[in-house]
């Protein structure tokens, strides 16, 4: 994947640029998604670190987009700096770990469902309103908050992968013999969900 590959998978906000990462990142996908759906209350402290990592990543690069340098490296540097900053902040700042968790778990889902009935600047700015007001939202009722966006974007975040990218990777036949794949996704993702919710519920945190 090649930097103006990861630029455009930052701005559309979708789970597309997996895929390209080969079946090793999949299944990395696959996992971490698992994980906060049925652990993110659980984990929370390590999802508020790793998503501050990823948004500060993101946040580094486009940044350097911005000055358009020469060489490819300093696209590199600002994005692990940028990752360092939005790790540390994480981290540090309970808050700020919180709203980078909602932010950036819950922006992606919002895109990919807006981006092919709305049109441009509506298509991402509604998202981000969206991802906002969740936010705002998750410090006023935390635990609650936390476990229902972390099931339901973990659990389709599963779903998606599993059947969009993991399974075409595994058997190309097994993958086209998989009628309205959009409406399994959903219903598949709404069961991770479900039991997701229940089991975070059921936990003792």
């Amino acid at each position: 994947m090649n930097i103006e590959s990861i630029i455009q998978a930052v701005k559309g906000g979708t789970l597309d640029g997996i895929g390209q990462l080969g079946i090793g990142g999949v299944l990395i996908g696959l996992v971490v998604s698992l994980l906060f759906c049925f652990c993110g209350r659980k984990l929370e402290k390590f999802f508020c670190v790793l998503f501050g990592l990823l948004i500060g990543a993101a946040l580094g690069v486009l940044c350097t987009n911005v000055m358009k340098p020469a060489d490819n490296m300093w696209y590199v540097v600002g994005g692990v700096a940028g990752a360092l900053v939005g790790a540390f902040l994480a981290f540090l700042i309970y808050k700020v770990g919180l709203a980078f968790m909602i932010i950036s778990s819950v922006y992606p889902l919002a895109a990919r469902a807006c981006k092919d009935h709305l049109k441009d600047p509506l298509n991402w700015l509604i998202p981000i309103a969206i991802a906002a007001v969740i936010a705002i939202l998750v410090f006023k009722a935390t635990k609650i908050v936390v476990i229902a966006t972390s099931a339901i974007t973990g659990g389709m975040a599963a779903s998606d992968i599993l059947i969009r990218q993991l399974i075409p990777k595994v058997s190309a036949e097994l993958a086209a013999g998989i009628p309205g794949t959009s409406v399994i996704v959903l219903v598949v993702g709404a069961l991770l969900a479900a039991f997701g919710a229940f089991v975070q519920l059921r936990g003792k945190r």
